[in-house]
């Protein structure tokens, strides 16, 4: 995702938000079986527990705005 493009004013279209997500969690230290975001319990574990060892990742913080995202986009199809 480029740096200066907007994350929460102009979102990505959900299904390249999921692979550049994935793309990005691969590169980072978490267990294999979290990083399908399309479950709601993945999305809620990483937001909790994503920073403990990728606190230095240069893309964190982007990571972080787009689990977000995510998180909402799940909860909207859910009601």
């Amino acid at each position: 995702m480029p740096k200066n493009r907007p994350l929460l004013t102009d979102p990505m279209p959900e299904p390249l938000r999921i692979a550049w997500l994935t793309e990005l969690l691969w590169s980072m230290d978490v267990p294999h079986w979290r990083i399908d975001v399309t479950k709601r319990e993945n999305i809620a574990w990483l937001l909790r527990n994503i920073q403990v060892r990728n606190s230095t990742h240069k893309d964190i913080d982007e990571v972080l705005a787009a689990l977000h995202v995510q998180r909402k986009h799940l909860k909207k199809r859910s009601i």
